[in-house]
């Protein structure tokens, strides 16, 4: 986030939201353009699946590209790094806390690497402060 700044960041991440999207949408559409033969309708699917996902993520990498050429030219590159470096703090804290989620709900929470680990007690912390403010559904599996 801090390299590619806080617009590129955010637009790739879009496009694959997008790209997953699109290709749901017109796999079945692109599956019939394919010359394939005589593969299954499975097979012809999942190929146009790929295909229009791939397309649509290198059109939504090439907008963040751009995106972040324009930042660059209006002089707000500082800025959007900064703003970048705080969004890949928090993508990481988010994902830390994610596999501590899936780590309590695991034998791996009675490991020795886990019990060892410096920041198994500070994510394990942060989680339960957390769990009055999440869903109660949500917040079952938390510790």
């Amino acid at each position: 986030g801090l390299w590619r700044g806080l617009t590129f960041e955010v637009l790739s991440l879009a496009a694959w939201g997008v790209a997953f999207m699109a290709a749901q949408w017109f796999s079945p559409w692109a599956a019939g353009w394919l010359p394939m033969g005589d593969a299954s309708p499975g097979v012809r699917q999942a190929a146009g699946f790929a295909l229009v996902f791939i397309v649509a993520l290198f059109a939504g990498g090439l907008v963040a590209v751009l995106a972040r050429k324009l930042m660059h030219a209006m002089g707000l590159s500082p800025i959007d790094r900064a703003l970048g470096g705080a969004f890949g703090l928090t993508r990481a804290m988010v994902l830390l806390l994610a596999f501590a989620v899936v780590v309590n709900l695991t034998s791996m929470k009675d490991s020795a690497w886990w019990q060892a680990s410096v920041g198994a007690p500070l994510l394990t912390a942060t989680l339960q402060g957390m769990k009055p403010v999440m869903p109660a559904k949500f917040g079952s599996y938390l510790p």
